[in-house]
């Protein structure tokens, strides 16, 4: 035929071929809102290549080295088109994502750390603004999700390992969702309530910060209620605006009023609830609108460490907060106080499962307890071994009499074990956490330390105030245990094990501010000092308070 072997048919193939192929690249799927073909211009790049085309967005990126891998992937994956600069113009996504940037102090981040994204002209240098905002807004996603730093740097006994995202894919799903211009860009951190509420209270004590100031220091004082005292118009000051103090007098008279109000601060501050400007509670109150602030946005730090999926129904174990949530759907369905490791003998935090629970366990004393607690006990009085129900054996497992044993030089290579029973040490109830750090939670034959507002009082693991309330909802869907089975087994005597058959999560966390049932802020004293180093892990000192749309002059609850 005329066209075969046609050189200049062959030419012209090409010629079609080359312009199709470049028109097809130009034409690539853009996820924002691409529908035609961008303008590939800009100064100092050029569009063709020893023969193969590259886009300016790609040429950036091989000219840029600082540019991250996510940047680099998420390019690569879209074909190097514009996202946000179509056509060198600003896209509705381009201003969604900008403001969420500006507004990044509304997650207790600091915008200045993001202005790279934001500040960009884009009229002079569109493919500098592309490039600049999809780097930091990935690093946006980064921070928003799972923080600014691994979480053990923050402290020795902070086990768990930061968990994972995938920025690059949630980028891509939010500029494939173009719904409400975008909604999808200002939804990236934890949708977690705790953090929500945490998110809303932050807002609240900005304003109060940028409204009040400074707020009047205190003197302890043991004023009580009819008398009065130059101290309490300040008082007043400061509990109506933390909302407790809705009187409209302001003198120096310590009314009734007054008292609950601040009663009811104590209460939610893990304060002992008397009424008396003692210390602890004068400390509180003396604590700047500022320092709360900071504390409110490490709080909301710590809950990123929480992985994405938490499992329908989990335990998390608040150990700067002296209490364990059992959450179901993202409900908190019982909430507990605990009693959690002491100052010396600190609560490490980590994920873990519970994978089964003991009723009427036995106690095998940990060597450390032994060697600090039960030895000079023992050394003291030779009777508490029988007394306490503990048992003695060497390694060999042959039972030794407590009363012909040098416990002074041979007791730390000596075994103890305490027999189920009213005053076994774990009580009648364990929950067993697989964990290389031999931490459960259990019972407790010493009640009356719930009662204390601060509760570090164990060498490590976790007491319940009703474990058997605590088990029956772990057990609620295992062939029908309730309390009332529990209790039967209890009854018993008889030791056993319940496995589950579905592991269930634990997630222990140090939360020092969270939001209560009623709808008040509670803060808990930092009983570990961990707060002040997370602050300066993430210089806070340089934090921008900026002023809120809605000042608020004191908060109001109900």
């Amino acid at each position: 035929m005329y066209f075969k072997d046609n050189p200049c048919l062959d030419t012209i193939v090409m010629k079609v071929f080359t312009i199709t192929a470049l028109i097809t690249t130009a034409l690539s799927y853009n996820p924002a809102l691409a529908d035609k073909a961008h303008d590939s211009s800009q100064k100092g790049y050029t569009k063709v290549v020893v023969g193969e085309h590259k886009s300016p967005i790609e040429l950036y990126i091989l000219d840029h080295k600082t540019i991250s891998k996510e940047t680099r992937d998420f390019y690569k994956q879209h074909g190097y088109v514009a996202v946000w600069y179509p056509n060198g113009e600003e896209s509705v996504a381009a201003k969604a994502a900008k403001t969420v940037l500006r507004g990044a102090d509304l997650e207790g981040l600091n915008p200045n750390d993001y202005q790279q994204g934001w500040t960009a002209n884009y009229k002079e240098e569109w493919v500098t603004a592309e490039v600049q905002l999809t780097d930091t807004f990935l690093k946006f996603i980064d921070h928003v999700r799972v923080g600014r730093i691994p979480a053990k740097d923050a402290a020795r006994t902070i086990k768990l390992t930061s968990p994972k995202t995938d920025p690059v894919g949630l980028l891509t799903l939010a500029l494939k969702d173009s719904s409400n211009n975008f909604e999808t860009l200002t939804r990236m951190a934890p949708a977690v309530p705790n953090y929500q509420n945490l998110k809303k209270l932050l807002q609240i004590f900005k304003g109060l910060s940028a409204k009040w100031g400074d707020l009047p220091l205190l003197r302890k004082t043991k004023v009580t209620v009819g008398q009065t005292d130059p101290n309490i118009p300040a008082v007043k000051k400061i509990l109506a605006v933390y909302g407790y103090y809705v009187s409209a007098n302001f003198d120096d008279l310590y009314t009734q009023d007054l008292f609950n109000a601040l009663v009811d601060f104590q209460r939610h501050n893990n304060l002992e609830a008397d009424g008396v400007m003692g210390d602890d509670t004068t400390r509180a109150l003396n604590i700047p609108l500022t320092k709360r602030v900071q504390q409110i946005i490490i709080n909301m730090e710590r809950l990123r460490w929480f992985p994405d999926d938490m499992g329908e129904k989990h335990l998390i174990v608040n150990v700067g907060g002296y209490e364990v949530l059992a959450v179901h759907n993202n409900k908190i369905e019982v909430r507990m106080r605990a009693i959690v490791g002491q100052v010396g003998r600190k609560t490490p935090l980590f994920y873990a499962p519970l994978i089964n629970i003991v009723i009427n366990p036995s106690w095998g004393v940990p060597k450390s307890i032994l060697v600090r607690d039960k030895i000079p006990k023992i050394i003291n009085d030779p009777s508490y071994v029988e007394r306490a129900g503990f048992t003695v054996y060497d390694n060999a497992g042959n039972r030794l009499d407590p009363y012909h044993i040098d416990w002074e030089h041979r007791g730390s290579s000596l075994n103890l074990r305490q027999k189920p029973g009213f005053q076994n040490a774990l009580g009648r109830i364990k929950l067993n956490i697989d964990n290389p750090y031999t931490i459960y939670l259990h019972g407790t034959p010493t009640a009356n330390l719930f009662d204390k507002p601060r509760r570090n009082f164990s060498s490590g693991c976790i007491r319940l105030q009703n474990p058997n309330e605590l088990s029956a909802w772990v057990l609620k869907d295992e062939n029908g245990w309730d309390e009332h089975r529990i209790q039967k087994e209890i009854n018993s005597g008889q030791t056993k094990t319940v496995s589950l058959k579905t592991p269930m999560p634990v997630y222990f966390t140090y939360q020092t501010a969270w939001l209560s049932d009623d709808g008040k802020p509670h803060f808990s004293p930092d009983a570990y000092k961990m707060d002040e180093t997370l602050i300066s892990l993430l210089k806070l000192e340089d934090y921008p308070l900026t002023q809120i749309a809605k000042s608020n002059d004191q908060l109001v609850y109900g």
